[in-house]
């Protein structure tokens, strides 16, 4: 298997288990999802607000502040 990549975290951890879950945390989450524009961020953080809690979303807010200010 010298072709083969390195396995992700998520494949080592449990790619045996579920492999679909793992496709879709390294494909979806962290290929997209994370991914997001600045304006994108705000929105799902504000959308979120009422599922996680306001206080959760105004912490998280002072976050993205931060790292946007970087």
């Amino acid at each position: 298997m010298s072709n083969s990549k390195e396995l992700t975290p998520a494949q080592k951890m449990i790619g045996d288990v579920a492999p679909k879950l793992v496709q879709l945390n390294d494909d979806v989450l962290f290929g997209d999802v994370w991914d997001l524009s600045e304006e994108e961020l705000i929105e799902v953080i504000t959308h979120l607000a009422f599922y996680a809690g306001w206080t959760k979303a105004m912490s998280a807010i002072m976050v993205a502040k931060e790292v946007f200010k970087k």
